[in-house]
C-alpha cells in the first residue's frame, strides 16, 4: 500500500534542495484542493491519472432485497467517481504483464 507518508518520502528524495516541511504541506495542499473542488461539484482532472466527479443520486425507492419502501427515497446524497486515464490504463496493463 502506498500512503501519502510515501509520497512525501519519494518527493524529499527527488527534490533533495527542498526542506521536507515544504514538501509535506505542498502535498498537504494538493489533497486539500481535491477535496474541496469534489466537495464543490467540480471535476477535478489529473492528467495521465484519472478523473474524480461526484455523481447525485437518490436512494432507491425500493430493491430486490427490501421489498418495502425506502424511508430515505426523497433524500439526494453524493457519490464520488473516478475514471481512469487511458495511460493509467496503459501502465497497469503493462505492470500485469
Amino acid at each position: 500500500m502506498y500512503v501519502r507518508k510515501d509520497l512525501v518520502e519519494d518527493l524529499k528524495k527527488d527534490f533533495p534542495h527542498l526542506k521536507a516541511q515544504t514538501i509535506h504541506d505542498a502535498v498537504n495542499f494538493i489533497f486539500s484542493w481535491i477535496i474541496e473542488a469534489v466537495a464543490e461539484n467540480d471535476r477535478v482532472i489529473l492528467t495521465n491519472f484519472g478523473t474524480f466527479t461526484t455523481i447525485r443520486r437518490k436512494f432507491p425507492v425500493a430493491n430486490e432485497w427490501n421489498k418495502e419502501l425506502n424511508p430515505n427515497r426523497d433524500e439526494e446524497f453524493f457519490q464520488l467517481s473516478f475514471k481512469k486515464s487511458n495511460e493509467l490504463i496503459r501502465k497497469l496493463r503493462i505492470k500485469d504483464e
